[in-house]
């Protein structure tokens, strides 16, 4: 099987998706005792914490792709301002 690109939003849907059956199959887990509430629960943080990292990257794919086009020395001198920006420093 050769590798498709999957994009930023369908993979916010798979997790979504993951969300959903998440409901219907842990509380089975749990009263059986297959599994702990607690590392049930820690697995759905886990999964929306994923989750709110692809939005944020969503969010910004185009200007971190911008950064990234630019040629290497063009981004360490961009970094290198935001530092001195960041220090307090007189940038120009």
């Amino acid at each position: 099987m050769s590798a498709k690109r999957i994009s930023l939003s369908q993979q916010i849907d798979e997790i979504d998706y993951e969300l959903g059956q998440r409901p219907r199959i842990y509380p089975g887990l749990a009263a059986s005792g297959k599994r702990r509430q607690s590392e049930l629960d820690y697995h759905v943080a886990r999964l929306e914490a994923a989750r709110r990292t692809l939005a944020w990257l969503m969010v910004h794919e185009v200007e971190i792709k911008a950064f990234l086009a630019l040629p290497t020395e063009a981004r360490i001198a961009v970094i290198g301002y935001g530092a001195q920006a960041i220090n307090g420093e007189d940038a120009r």
